[in-house]
């Protein structure tokens, strides 16, 4: 019976994979495949927040609220916090241009201790960006957040993870670098209102790809190993 080495089976692993097609990228799929021409990106940022979980719930939570991360709503469709029909409309705004994003709740999930969960999706696919603000287009962007409460001693620590995979052409947006600032937002937010007990972390980002859970083949596909 032949066997391969672990070292064999890395280099053998698209060739199986490709054998099976993978599905095109959605909010249930993933790993998944972009359209053609367009690049994926699969980013997490992390903080651990020195506060209540319920209290990062109260600014993080509804739909609806944006003020954490800087982004004011135009227009919303349906009820708050709603999955599969709160649908929000964001303009975003930069060098005398504008363009809007349509993103709908999908999912949204909260627990007693406060610890709570949502995601959303793009809903105007293949939006252009103009020029100035960096060009290229959406194609599909899936975001989500969670917060976990610390136990025990821990209960003003709260673990918060913001993870978007997307697919776009051009560099139209640095999703890193927005997250980033958001959740460092909700520190500042909580301190102002004296519900931050003690240091938060500083928002690191990830981007899975660079750190070898992804393997590459076919120009625009990548499988994304989660978990390892």
């Amino acid at each position: 019976m032949l066997s391969l080495s672990p070292f064999a089976a890395l280099f053998l692993l698209p060739a199986l994979i490709s054998a099976k097609p993978l599905p095109g990228c959605s909010n249930q799929n993933i790993p998944c495949r972009c359209p053609r021409g367009n690049t994926f990106d699969n980013y997490t940022t992390s903080a651990t927040i020195a506060a209540n979980a319920h209290d990062v719930q109260g600014i993080a939570y509804d739909y609806y609220e944006t003020d954490w991360f800087n982004l004011p709503i135009s227009k919303t469709r349906g009820p708050d916090n709603k999955p599969g029909v709160s649908v929000r409309t964001l303009p975003v705004n930069g060098k005398d241009t504008t363009y809007d994003l349509v993103e709908r709740l999908t999912a949204q999930t909260r627990q007693h201790d406060g610890s709570f969960y949502w995601k959303f999706e793009q809903v105007n696919v293949g939006i252009q960006v103009p020029p100035q603000q960096g060009g290229g287009s959406f194609n599909g962007y899936w975001p989500s957040f969670r917060a976990t409460q610390h136990r025990g001693d821990d209960r003003f620590k709260t673990d918060v993870s913001w993870n978007v995979y997307y697919c776009v052409t051009g560099h139209p947006f640095d999703f890193a670098r927005f997250h980033e600032g958001a959740v460092a937002n909700i520190s500042m937010i909580l301190e102002k209102g004296g519900k931050l007990r003690g240091r938060s972390s500083v928002p690191v980002s990830v981007c899975e790809r660079r750190r070898g859970r992804c393997v590459w083949f076919g120009g625009e596909v990548c499988v994304c190993l989660r978990g390892r």
